[in-house]
C-alpha cells in the first residue's frame, strides 16, 4: 500500500519535527521551504523551494501530497483561498482549513471572534479605526500594541508608556489594555475530523526577562486544579467551535484577580509544546499528524514533569555547535535539540534544552547543571520574569 504523503507549508524547526514524526508513523513528507538550508529540508522526503505565498509552489506541493498542513500561519490570503477552492475538487485534504488560518492570522479578526463567541480576552480596539489619542483615552498608559499580522515569538508587540508613546504604530495594529497577570499559560488541544479531542496537561510559559520572547516552558503548569480544568475546557471549546483539525495552542493568562483570559490562538504545533517530545507518550508533532491524516488520536498523558528552555542567538553568547538538525541526551534526563539554522540575528531560536524529572522543581535543578548560554533559573523557579503586565507570545 502506498504511504500517505503529507505536504507541509513551511520548513523551520516545527516542520523538521513534523518530518521526524511522520517518518516514525510511516508517512512521507514534502515541504515548501523558503531556503535550501531550512531545517526541515534535510528531514523531508521531498522539498520545494519557494515563497510561502507563491501560488505555483503551493500548487506543486498540493499536487504531490494527500494531506496539506502548515507549520506557520502567515500565508497569503489569496493562496489560502486557492487551497480552499482546490480542496473541494481535488483528492487531497487541507488541515486545519484555510478559512481558519484566514480568521486567526489577523489578530483583530481573531480577537473579535473570541468576543463574539463568548471567550474572555483583554479589551482591545483596532488601531486602524482608532487614533493614538483615542487609544490612550480608552486604555490609559501603559497599553499594549500588537501588529495585526506577521508577529511571532514576541515580535510585533510593544508595551507603550509615557516614555515610548511616540513609537505608536499608526496602522496595521490593534491596541489592548495592559492587564496584570500572575501566570502565562499554553493549552495544547488536538482535534480530528470526527470531533475527537486530546488535551495535554497545562503548560506554564515564562518569557525572557525584560523581553517578549519565550524563555522557558514547564509542564505541568504550577496552577490550581480548578484553573487547569477551566483552562483545558475553554481551550477544547475554542477548537471545537472553530471546527479545527490538528494541533492548536491556546495561549492564556491568569490575571491578578484569578480570571482566565485568552491571549492568542495558534492553529499549529507550538514552541511551548516541544517538551512533549520527551514528556508525553504522543508528542504534539505526532498528534498533529495523527489528527490531520485520520490515524486516530494518541494518548496525551504526561509521564514525567518537564521543562523546555529555548537556546537563542546572542551577540556575545556561546554557540553549542554548528551542523544539521540533531538531538542528543547529554546526561540522564537532559536532551539538547539543535535546529541546524544559520546563526543570524540576535534572539533567533537555534535550539532548545529539555529536562524531565519527577517534579518541575527537579527539572529546574537539572537545567542548572547544564551549561546554558544564559541563566535565569531563579526567575524560572519563582516566576519572577513576567509576573506583571500582559504581553503577546
Amino acid at each position: 500500500m502506498k504511504a500517505m504523503t503529507v505536504g507541509v507549508i513551511g520548513a523551520g524547526q516545527l516542520g523538521a519535527f513534523l518530518c521526524e514524526a511522520a517518518r516514525n508513523l510511516g508517512l512521507k513528507t514534502i515541504v515548501l521551504a523558503q531556503k535550501p538550508k531550512d531545517p526541515a529540508v534535510a528531514l523531508a522526503d521531498e522539498h520545494i523551494i519557494g515563497d510561502l505565498s507563491d501560488a505555483s509552489a503551493i500548487k506543486s506541493l498540493r499536487e504531490r501530497a494527500d494531506v496539506v498542513t502548515f507549520e506557520r500561519e502567515d500565508i497569503g490570503s489569496d493562496v489560502l483561498q486557492e487551497l480552499d477552492n482546490a480542496a473541494e475538487s481535488d483528492a487531497y485534504t487541507v488541515a486545519p482549513r484555510p478559512d481558519i488560518l484566514r480568521l486567526l492570522q489577523d489578530k483583530a479578526t481573531q480577537k473579535q471572534w473570541l468576543v463574539t463567541n463568548g471567550f474572555p480576552t483583554a479589551a482591545f480596539v483596532d488601531g486602524d479605526v482608532c487614533t493614538r489619542e483615542q487609544a490612550v483615552q480608552q486604555f490609559g498608559l501603559p497599553m499594549v500594541q500588537k501588529a495585526k499580522r506577521g508577529g511571532f515569538d514576541g515580535r510585533g508587540v510593544q508595551i507603550l508608556d509615557e516614555d515610548s508613546i511616540d513609537e505608536y504604530w499608526t496602522s496595521g495594529a490593534l491596541v489592548e489594555e495592559c492587564v496584570s497577570y500572575t501566570k502565562e499559560l499554553s493549552a495544547l488541544v488536538a482535534r480530528d475530523a470526527s470531533g475527537n479531542i486530546a488535551l495535554y496537561p497545562m503548560i506554564e510559559a515564562i518569557a525572557k526577562p525584560g523581553e517578549q520572547v519565550l524563555d522557558c516552558a514547564l509542564m505541568p503548569a504550577r496552577i490550581s486544579e480548578s484553573h487547569s480544568k477551566q483552562a483545558l475546557q475553554m481551550a477544547a471549546d475554542i477548537v471545537t467551535k472553530l471546527e479545527g483539525v490538528g494541533l492548536f495552542a491556546i495561549e492564556m493568562f491568569i490575571t491578578a484577580d484569578g480570571t482566565l483570559l485568552v491571549n492568542e490562538i495558534s492553529p499549529r504545533v507550538h514552541n511551548t509544546g516541544h517538551l512533549t517530545l520527551q514528556a508525553s507518550e504522543t508528542s504534539q508533532f505526532t498528534q498533529h499528524l495523527r489528527a490531520v491524516c485520520g490515524l486516530g488520536l494518541g494518548p496525551s498523558e504526561q509521564s514525567v514533569a518537564a521543562l523546555c528552555k529555548n537556546v537563542l542567538h546572542e551577540d556575545d553568547g556561546k554557540y553549542y555547535e554548528d551542523g544539521p538538525f540533531a538531538r542528543r541526551e547529554v546526561e540522564p534526563g537532559v536532551w539538547f535539540h539543535w535546529y541546524g539554522k544559520e546563526q543570524l540575528g540576535k534572539g533567533r531560536k537555534l535550539g532548545h534544552i529539555s529536562c524531565t524529572a519527577d517534579s518541575v522543581e527537579k527539572a529546574i535543578n537539572l537545567l542548572e547543571t547544564f551549561q546554558a548560554p544564559a541563566r535565569h533559573y531563579d526567575e524560572i523557579r519563582h516566576n519572577k520574569s513576567r509576573s506583571g503586565k500582559v504581553r503577546a507570545a
